[in-house]
């Protein structure tokens, strides 16, 4: 279980090192927004989700959970209708905020990017992420 846990570790480190290290190569300036000559409307405010629609929108793509969702595909899919409200309000809020602060999580498995390729080495590795139910639905 060390070994395990030392291999998660690494692969944090080193997907987070990797991230930083792209963050780091863009200038920290404000970029410069030219003029634009768009003409359509622009979206200031929007009609907030129904309990209708999410149950659309679910139909249609599905009940798929991570392992970090706090409920399984099995207890959402039994008693959606009684989840519905619930999430319907988290949507809005989310939405109306412009906020995902604490939904917008995902488990992380790292993928190597082929079979041929040295499994020992972490560039050969790309994150695969499985975003919360509630992540993807917003």
């Amino acid at each position: 279980t060390d070994n395990l846990q030392e291999t998660v570790n690494e692969f944090n480190n080193y997907f987070t090192d990797k991230i930083e290290n792209i963050r780091s190569s863009f200038s920290s300036d404000p970029p410069v927004i030219a003029s634009s000559s768009f003409g359509g409307t622009k979206l200031t405010t929007f009609r907030k989700a129904t309990v209708y629609e999410l149950r659309q929108i679910i139909k249609e793509t599905g009940i798929k959970t991570s392992s970090i969702d706090p409920l399984p595909t099995e207890i959402f899919t039994k008693h959606l209708e009684l989840f519905l409200p619930i999430l319907c309000d988290i949507v809005n809020l989310s939405l109306s905020t412009g906020s995902m602060d604490g939904l917008k999580m995902a488990h992380i498995t790292p993928l190597i990017k082929g079979m041929s390729l040295d499994n020992e080495s972490f560039k050969n590795y790309r994150p695969i992420s499985n975003l919360t139910f509630i992540g993807k639905l917003i």
